[in-house]
């Protein structure tokens, strides 16, 4: 049984591939330090297996089973990061430690400002066979209330205080904690080191991996969901390698500083920026760490 599981929820786009892809460069640093690492690919299939999802390749059946046991044969701790937890209810959540049955978790929570992320989180759907335009899907996210709504799935990813509350009953407010990316760009590895404050792991002996979850620009996100109407009903394996990673990730991303940039209006800007500034206040009452800056958000 682990002694201790480090749950890195999410959420999406704040971060989580590049510090999924910095542990499995350094995978031999955290060992050292008493963590084990099973790898990101292995982290994603298992949580899909886990929830039943149709983005599960199908060689991969079973990955939860092995990853579960795997965490209940570790004596020591163990971390684990897959940013769709962050939107799971409190029964599956429930279900999930249950099945891993370690002595202790630790929760962490990384969270960046809702109009960048906003872009960021459509412009992923258009590379995961979303087909609902920009204007459209930016509507629906400004008209919802999100403390009234427990069915918007982009604020099932991204309301904090409800994924706080979801999750309370796992660690406890001492052991949850909300990892802020830095709005500034000019220190790309800020959100590293307030990771590994965390996780007990020195920064800067670490090294920083060389790929990168590349975005897409505004006409290519537009293309790949045009596609994706004309795509309907493939095999989300067979699309994952053909258009996903072959298509988006490694042809189109390379155009990205030649294209226009998914923007927001000022209304809209205007909505998001009242509902961070309103999560910030409820955050701030329910007592959890803060790592890093509420004004990130």
């Amino acid at each position: 049984m682990a002694r201790r599981v480090y749950l890195h929820i999410g959420t999406m786009k704040a971060a989580t591939t590049y510090l999924q892809n910095l542990c499995d460069v350094n995978r031999g640093l955290l060992a050292e330090h008493g963590l084990l690492w099973q790898g990101g690919r292995f982290n994603q299939y298992a949580i899909h297996d886990f929830q039943k999802s149709s983005m599960l390749p199908p060689q991969e059946k079973g990955a939860f089973r092995r990853f579960r046991d795997q965490v209940r044969q570790e004596p020591g701790d163990v971390l684990v990061s897959m940013e769709l937890l962050a939107k799971l209810r409190s029964d599956r959540i429930a279900k999930l430690v249950e099945q891993l049955g370690a002595e202790e978790y630790v929760v962490m929570l990384t969270a960046r400002d809702l109009t960048r992320v906003t872009t960021s989180h459509w412009q992923e759907t258009t590379q995961n066979m979303g087909t609902v335009p920009w204007a459209q899907w930016i509507a629906e996210v400004c008209d919802v209330e999100p403390s009234a709504s427990d069915t918007s799935p982009f604020w099932r990813h991204h309301y904090l205080p409800r994924i706080l509350d979801e999750w309370a009953g796992v660690a406890g407010p001492e052991r949850t904690h909300l990892v802020t990316i830095p709005q500034s760009k000019s220190d790309p590895e800020a959100v590293w080191r307030r990771f590994a404050s965390v996780i007990g792991v020195p920064a800067e002996r670490a090294t920083q991996p060389s790929f990168s979850n590349a975005a897409i620009g505004a006409t290519s996100a537009e293309l790949m969901r045009r596609l994706n109407v004309e795509l309907s009903g493939t095999p989300f394996n067979q699309y994952r390698w053909g258009f996903k990673a072959a298509l988006a990730k490694q042809t189109l991303a390379r155009r990205a500083g030649a294209e226009p940039r998914v923007g927001l209006s000022a209304e809209q800007h205007a909505r998001l920026s009242s509902i961070a500034a309103d999560m910030v206040e409820q955050v701030k009452q329910r007592d959890v760490d803060v790592v890093g800056d509420l004004s990130d958000l």
